[in-house]
């Protein structure tokens, strides 16, 4: 089972870094200013999907497509694909953008095999722009994460879900199965009503978590090095920009790239 079969129940309980606030949506608007043009959106993200005047977006989950997409136009349709197999007949585009979506793949590997496929739809001097989601070099320990939660927690829970992620590829590698954070969670605060008295979270906020029982997704949180390693020659110029205000932000960098005239 896969937990994007119903994620789309719980889109509108997610707040950042889990989904781009107005501010970093005006920052991927600046970013994507110099190429304008037809933008080729990765997954669904309503906030992309509405910033710019002509998109195509391409995602592999059919429910998230029918509830979150906000409906296609003459200048903005969704397909459900692969992004693994972006064919020549989608044409070129002047940017492809994402928010968080090289996380949702499944393995190093499959993040360099995207960004090959995104060079490949990009026109000479395009440009990718994507929020990724990046741990930090040092590893964060089970008491960092304590350490979150004790006198009142000073991120939300969605931020914190992702430092367990993170703390998770700092000890077993860049993939994380996503039941592997709800275990990690489960582990470590057995008792939710406890939890909420500590952290001060709303409780509907830490039930998202449950989202990920049983759900066989992997997603991947590359450090820096790990994710440069993975461009692909067709790709150069790469640099890392601020995304906002919100928490977490320090770990959610907006990364360009320009397509290389090879």
């Amino acid at each position: 089972m896969n937990h994007w079969e119903n994620y789309y129940r719980r889109w509108s309980q997610l707040k950042p870094p889990l989904r781009p606030s107005q501010e970093t949506v005006g920052i991927y608007r600046e970013l994507v200013k110099p190429s304008g043009g037809r933008v080729l959106l990765l997954g669904i993200t309503p906030e992309l999907a509405l910033a710019f005047d002509d998109v195509v977006a391409i995602d592999k989950s059919r429910p998230m497509i029918d509830h979150i997409w906000p409906g296609n136009t003459a200048q903005r349709r969704a397909i459900e694909g692969n992004w693994l197999g972006m064919g020549e007949e989608l044409g070129s585009f002047s940017a492809v953008v994402g928010d968080g979506s090289l996380n949702v793949l499944g393995s190093l590997a499959e993040i360099r095999a995207v960004l090959r496929q995104a060079a490949l739809r990009l026109a000479q001097g395009a440009r990718l722009v994507c929020r990724v989601f990046e741990r930090p070099d040092a590893a964060i320990t089970r008491d960092d994460l304590f350490q979150v939660v004790r006198g009142g927690a000073r991120i939300n829970f969605h931020a914190f879900k992702w430092r367990m992620a993170m703390s998770l590829a700092g000890r077993h590698g860049a993939s994380v199965p996503v039941a592997g954070i709800l275990e990690l969670f489960a582990g470590m605060f057995p008792d939710t009503a406890r939890l909420c008295a500590q952290s001060n979270w709303p409780v509907d906020d830490i039930k998202t978590i449950q989202a990920y029982r049983g759900s066989n997704a992997v997603y991947c949180f590359p450090n820096r090095a790990e994710l440069l390693a993975q461009m692909p020659p067709e790709m150069g110029e790469v640099s890392f920009h601020p995304s906002g205000q919100y928490d977490l932000c320090e770990r959610c960098p907006i990364m360009t790239a320009m397509r290389s005239n090879l």
